[in-house]
C-alpha cells in the first residue's frame, strides 16, 4: 500500500516551472463519541478530503491511519467514501489494507475522463474500530504515506504532485473498568456510583457501575472497583477520598465485595 516517491508526500510541492503549489487536506472524524468508547463498542472513523481547488482533479490519493492496535484491534469494513468515483461498493481503482492498528486506502486511476477522477471534497474512506481493552490513545494520519497527484483538465496527461496536509489526531478513550463517569480515573465518585447501583439485577448501565456490561451491578463490578481504585490517566488526577473516611480504602473494598457476594447468594433462585 505504501507508495515510494522522491519527496515526502507530507512536504511535497510542485517543482515544474510555471505551476503553482497545489495542496489538499485530509482529516479524521467520527460520528461516535470516541472520547468514551466502552468495551465492545464499535465506532466508524472517516478520513475526509477537506480542501480541493475548484477545477482540480485528483488521479492519486493515498493515506494511512494509525492507532494502538492493542486497544482498538484490527479495523474492519474499510470502504471507499462518497467522493471515490464508481458505482461499485469497491471501485476498481480503489484498494484498502487493514492490520492491527492500521487502516490504509489508495485511489490510483489512469483514466483521463473527469468522471473517473476525484473532483469533490468529502469522505475519502471509512473504517470501523472496536474497543478491545481499556486505554487512551489517538488515531493519526501517517504523514510519510500521504500522497496526492492532480491533473489540470486542460492537460490530463501531466499529473502534478500536491502538498498533503494532515489534520490533527482523533483522540479516543476506552474507559478503565469501574471508571463510571469516564473521566479517566477511578476514584470516590466511581465508588459512590457502584455503591448506589449495587444489587441492580438487570438493565444496569456503565454509569451505574456495570463494569462487565452484563446488565447487573454485582460482586464482580465491586471487584473491578477494588482492583482499579486509584487508577488515573495521567496518574494522580483522581479525587482523594474525604478525610472523614466515607470512602473505603482499597483494602476495605475486599470486605465490601465479600458482603456483596453474600447478598448475591441470598438472592432467590429464578423461575
Amino acid at each position: 500500500m505504501k507508495r515510494t516517491t522522491l519527496l515526502s508526500a507530507f512536504t511535497a510541492s510542485v517543482l515544474l516551472a510555471g505551476w503553482p503549489c497545489l495542496a489538499v487536506t485530509l482529516s479524521l472524524s467520527s460520528a461516535h463519541d470516541v472520547s468514551a468508547l466502552l468495551m465492545g463498542d464499535t465506532a466508524r472513523i472517516d478520513v475526509t478530503l477537506g480542501e480541493l481547488g475548484g477545477e482540480d482533479e485528483l488521479v492519486v490519493l493515498e493515506a494511512s491511519a494509525l492507532f494502538d492496535g492493542a486497544i482498538l484491534g484490527t479495523p474492519t469494513a474499510v470502504a471507499a467514501g462518497a467522493i471515490v468515483p464508481g458505482s461499485l461498493a469497491q471501485p476498481p481503482d480503489f484498494a484498502t489494507f487493514a492490520a492491527p492498528g492500521q487502516a490504509d486506502a489508495s485511489f490510483v486511476t489512469f483514466h483521463v475522463s473527469p468522471i473517473e477522477h476525484i473532483i469533490n471534497t468529502g469522505v475519502f474512506y471509512s473504517f470501523d474500530v472496536t474497543a478491545a481493552q481499556p486505554g487512551v490513545g489517538s488515531v493519526v494520519l501517517d504523514g510519510l504515506t500521504l500522497h496526492a497527484e492532480l491533473v489540470d483538465p486542460q492537460n490530463p496527461f501531466l499529473p502534478i504532485i500536491a502538498n498533503v496536509t494532515a489534520g490533527g489526531p482523533l483522540d479516543f478513550y476506552v474507559p478503565m473498568y469501574a471508571d463510571t463517569d469516564t473521566d479517566k480515573d477511578v476514584d470516590y465518585y466511581d465508588y459512590v456510583a457502584v455503591r448506589d447501583g449495587f444489587g441492580t439485577p438487570a438493565g444496569a448501565t456503565w454509569a451505574q457501575g456495570d463494569s462487565d456490561r452484563d446488565g447487573d451491578v454485582d460482586v464482580y463490578d465491586y471487584l473491578a472497583l477494588k482492583v482499579n481504585f486509584g487508577w488515573a490517566d495521567p496518574p494522580g488526577q483522581g479525587q482523594i477520598p474525604p478525610a472523614q473516611g466515607t470512602v473505603p480504602e482499597p483494602a476495605t473494598l475486599s470486605l465490601l465485595a465479600l458482603g456483596g457476594l453474600a447478598l448475591i447468594r441470598r438472592r432467590p433462585a429464578g423461575p
